[in-house]
């Protein structure tokens, strides 16, 4: 189990390490059973500075990653919304990452 692993065994990562790894990790990469089809980074900041951040160590590229924002009005239209699943759809099937602010 992993509660029995010896932390003098574990190697350490740096975040950036890690985000850079699971995010550039593709399906073809992954066995069946692990097969990953998204992957979801909260980012929940005003400004968006983790995307800025992303963008500036080189994590999120800026050619293969499209950003969405999504309004927050509830009276919102539904071909607002179609619109927005149809540009993730698009985007995913093209093997971009999107990210949705």
């Amino acid at each position: 189990t992993v509660m029995d692993t010896n932390p003098d065994l574990v190697e350490q990562h740096s975040l950036l390490t890690v985000l850079r790894s699971s995010l550039s990790t593709h399906p073809e990469d992954l066995s069946v059973e692990n097969e990953v089809r998204y992957k979801l980074l909260i980012e929940p900041s005003e400004d968006d500075s983790l995307i800025r951040l992303l963008f500036a160590y080189e994590v999120l590229n800026r050619e293969s990653t499209k950003i969405l924002v999504c309004s927050k009005f509830p009276g919102d239209s539904e071909a607002q919304k179609i619109n927005t699943i149809a540009a993730i759809r698009h985007s995913a099937a093209r093997g971009h990452t999107v990210v949705l602010l």
